[in-house]
């Protein structure tokens, strides 16, 4: 995987590394800042992505990848509850199917 990571630039090619079943937690940190916003949504939404990570990608300019953030099991719930108040109704909706939405946050 790591070839494909230093080598490859499709898209396509990079969101199936990220949702390979033996995607390392160094090659999702890597893909985590790629200039795509389908590969960064892509990292997001693995359940496998560290809450590092995900903290990072709450920041990200594109509400898709938030939006990935927000229904990720992993993101920590000051994340959550940051993301609760937000003023785009994707983003609370996305909150609102996280499995580990705290009963304070709701």
């Amino acid at each position: 995987m790591e070839l494909l990571v230093e080598n490859i630039s499709e898209t396509y090619v990079l969101c199936d590394v990220a949702k390979h079943s033996n995607v390392t937690l160094d090659i999702l940190k890597r893909l985590s800042v790629n200039e795509s916003a389908e590969v960064r949504e892509t990292v997001a939404s693995q359940q496998k992505c560290p809450s590092e990570v995900l903290e990072t990608l709450a920041y990200d300019s594109a509400v898709e990848v938030k939006q990935k953030v927000a229904t990720n099991q992993n993101t920590p719930n000051h994340i959550l509850e940051s993301f609760a108040q937000s003023v785009d109704s994707a983003i609370r909706t996305a909150v609102a199917s996280n499995p580990n939405l705290s009963p304070k946050t709701i």
